[in-house]
């Protein structure tokens, strides 16, 4: 059975439990690693369609591997992850999850179309077993990714408020240099108009007096 003739199988992912085949198991994995696919390569510019034909691609290689195995699939996850660790290499790791799950069932679908239905079942089973890690490895990564965006947006929140404060020290000290004859001096005037600390007031003032064009006057603070 090639890939022509799977996609004529059933290809409802929810089968009712007492229809479910080795074949019908082998199809909602493969439909799981597709869906996986076409999520990868969303954020790439890649719609829907164009990664379709990706993947059909990927999965004809694989189907037209006559030496495919699951069992060995499963060996080079171990051996390629060890380097792509090494590499800082992450998303390698779920291609060759990917691969297990197809590769598994595709020797569920071979194996029912040879009557050993038993070991079809087999394959089957490791098939969905392996696209639950997979899954799980996504989800599990979504949640990292997601609780450090939360993170850094809690951090920028946070910070917002001094920074906007300090935007208004420096800009009060542009606006009033000349008015005073030391940085101390102007941050001690500057406590009195804004909420914080001499420390904090004279440390905004001091950036922009270095950095500011306009500011001329020699201080003797510094």
């Amino acid at each position: 059975m090639g890939l022509e003739e799977h996609d004529k199988e059933n290809r409802n992912s929810k089968v009712p439990r007492e229809l479910r085949t080795p074949i019908t198991s082998a199809n909602t994995a493969i439909e799981g690693v597709f869906h996986w696919y076409v999520e990868l390569l969303e954020p790439h510019g890649v719609d829907s369609n164009e990664a379709a034909e990706l993947f059909i691609e990927m999965l004809e290689d694989e189907w037209s591997n006559e030496t495919i195995s699951g069992d060995q699939a499963v060996e080079d996850l171990f051996i390629d992850g060890l380097a792509n660790v090494e590499a800082g290499i992450l998303n390698h790791g779920l291609f060759n999850l990917a691969t297990i799950v197809i590769d598994y069932a595709i020797q569920a679908i071979e194996s029912h179309k040879e009557g050993e239905i038993e070991l079809a079942w087999t394959f089957a089973i490791d098939a969905s077993h392996w696209l639950g890690l997979l899954e799980g490895t996504v989800a599990e990564r979504e949640s990292s990714d997601s609780v450090s965006s939360n993170a850094r947006k809690a951090a920028q929140a946070r910070h917002r408020p001094n920074r906007e404060m300090a935007e208004k020290i420096k800009q009060w000290y542009i606006d009033s240099r000349d008015k005073h004859s030391s940085y101390d001096g102007a941050a001690a005037k500057a406590i009195t108009k804004f909420p914080v600390a001499f420390r904090t007031a004279r440390k905004h003032i001091g950036e922009i007096a270095k950095t500011h064009p306009l500011h001329a006057k020699s201080n003797t603070n510094k």
